[in-house]
């Protein structure tokens, strides 16, 4: 009974954190694109559908980097507040081990870990070829939008042969 009340009280306060770490981190990677998003719509220059599939493709492709993090910051967070506390005095003193504290975190790393995998070699290619090919297949709303004042154009090779320049 006590083993299980310490496995419980240890992953609520560690899923508690990681899940206020996956939040946090998910705001900060996405508050550059959300900024330049809202510059596309009011600018008319894509449809809303399109800009809001590549948001998507590209917070999900940032999940590689997202989760990492958020582990590491919940468990730093978690150990340092059970030392600022003193509760791993208390495990110590009353007899538990510390690495059973960290048992439960250990199989959270692991499925977490081949979880992260799974997602690397089979879901990010396929996200990212779906990117690729939605920018391929992009469609303009608007396309003068894209032009500023006083901004140099540059010719590519292939619109030469298109344009005929």
């Amino acid at each position: 009974m006590e083993i299980k009340i310490k496995t419980r009280y240890i992953s609520r306060e560690f899923f508690l954190n990681f899940l206020f770490a996956i939040g946090i981190t998910i705001f900060i990677f996405s508050l550059d694109a959300v900024f330049q998003i809202i510059e596309v719509l009011v600018k008319g220059t894509f449809y809303p559908t399109v800009v809001f599939y590549l948001f998507l493709l590209t917070l999900l492709s940032s999940f590689l980097y997202i989760v990492p993090l958020a582990f590491l910051y919940a468990s730093s967070s978690l150990f340092s507040r059970l030392t600022l506390e003193r509760e791993t005095l208390i495990f110590a003193s009353s007899g538990i081990n510390p690495y059973q504290l960290m048992r439960i975190l250990i199989v959270f790393a692991v499925i977490g870990s081949i979880i992260l995998m799974f997602f690397n070699f089979f879901l990010i290619p396929e996200m990212s070829y779906k990117r690729r090919e939605m920018v391929y297949r992009l469609q303009f709303k608007n396309p003068l939008s894209l032009l500023h004042a006083k901004q140099k154009l540059r010719i590519y090779p292939e619109l030469q042969s298109i344009l005929r320049i």
